[in-house]
Parts: structure tokens; sequence; C-alpha cells
């Protein structure tokens, strides 16, 4: 039973991190466009991470009900931090 519970933990922490990363390299591009003001398809993997945050953060706006879309990311990011952190304290062991 534990090592189900292990198991379990990991995956899901495996997807929460890599939500994170997505949602942070998400932040660094959009302010990298803003500074440079080069297109979305001009930075390299710009196009996936956008897709892929436009395809997470419907979800994230229907539990948390922010409107600002930046400030959502940097919230959806700290909860997935807590999240982790808290499956790696009481999950795994």
């Amino acid at each position: 039973m534990r090592t189900l519970l292990n198991l379990l933990g990991n995956v899901v922490n495996s997807i929460l991190l890599l939500i994170t990363v997505i949602l942070i390299a998400d932040i660094i591009i959009q302010n990298a466009i803003k500074k440079s003001g080069k297109l979305i398809s001009e930075i390299p993997a710009g196009p996936i991470v956008n897709d892929t945050v436009k395809t997470i953060l419907p979800f994230v706006k229907k539990a948390v009900k922010i409107e600002d879309e930046e400030l959502l990311k940097k919230v959806t990011v700290a909860i997935a931090i807590v999240i982790i952190i808290l499956i790696k304290v009481i999950i795994i062991r």
C-alpha cells in the first residue's frame, strides 16, 4: 500500500512540476516579448509554451476566480509548489 501511495505521489508531483515549469517559462517569455517587441513565434519554444498555457489556464480559472491572467499564472505556480511540498512531506517518505 505504501508503494502505491509513493507511486501516486510521484506521478502527481511530476505533473504539477511540469505545469509549474511551463507557467514559469510563459511568464519569462511574455516578459521577453514585452521588452524586445518580438513575436511569440520568434522565441524558441514560445508557441508550444503559449499553447500549453492556453490549455491549462481555463481549468485553473474555474477553480481560482482571478481575472488578471498574469496574477493567475503566479498564483497557480505558488499553489502548485505548495501542493508539491505537501505531497512530499505527507505522502512520499
